[in-house]
């Protein structure tokens, strides 16, 4: 019995190496564009305030004239389905180059964390709102735990590229905070001439070194 569960063991390990052999060796994290916001009211309630988070969503971004970096870096372009996401990676990768796009790279939604007609500074409304998601309270459409399994899923999947594949991912400010957390979990490490968070529009270059232990 004991040998049989070394072996299943070993077994696990030499199936979770052969896997770790196929992720992508250079990952890069790009956060969109700046958004043109629309005007936003001092006080509002929370109807006011969910309005808001809408037009926000629709809003356009302030394109750059040309492209922050060089896209002949990247093979592989991946991007949230959200506006700001698709235009930004438009803008970069060009319309008529392939890019997937992928609703599970969506921004981490924000709510009004109660339902009242009570008109409260809209700082307040954004701070509390985060503050639910973090304790996964239930005004929040997604619980933390959530999305930390949406970017686990993600990063599952980037093996599929094959590890001689530069994949470029657009999303957005909180959801890549989580996904950078994800990729240190697999052996990723931002490299020195880049800002671990990057700056709008320009990526964050993430490296995974040869035999780097995987956290699960």
């Amino acid at each position: 019995m004991l040998m049989t569960m070394i072996r299943a063991k070993q077994q696990h390990a030499d199936a979770g190496n052969v896997w770790s052999e196929t992720m992508p060796k250079v990952i890069g994290l790009v956060h969109h564009y700046p958004v043109s916001p629309p005007s936003r009211p001092s006080r509002c309630d929370a109807e006011q305030y969910a309005r808001w988070c809408d037009h926000y969503n629709s809003a356009d971004v302030r394109l750059p004239e040309v492209p922050p970096f060089p896209m002949a870096d990247w093979d592989i372009c991946l991007s949230s389905d959200m506006r700001r996401a698709a235009h930004t990676i438009r803008h970069l990768w060009g319309e008529g180059n392939p890019i997937v796009y992928s609703s599970a790279l969506r921004e981490v939604e924000i709510a009004p964390f109660c339902q009242t007609k009570l008109k409260l500074p809209h700082q307040i409304w954004s701070a509390i709102g985060r503050a639910a998601w973090y304790t996964s309270h239930r005004s929040q459409p997604e619980t933390l735990q959530q999305t930390r399994a949406r970017a686990a899923a993600i990063v599952d999947h980037l093996h599929a590229f094959g590890s001689d594949q530069r994949v470029l991912i657009v999303s957005h400010g909180l959801f890549l905070r989580v996904l950078r957390q994800e990729l240190r979990k697999r052996g990723y490490r931002s490299s020195r001439a880049s800002s671990p968070h990057g700056r709008i529009g320009e990526p964050s270059v993430w490296k995974r070194s040869a035999g780097s232990r995987i956290i699960k």
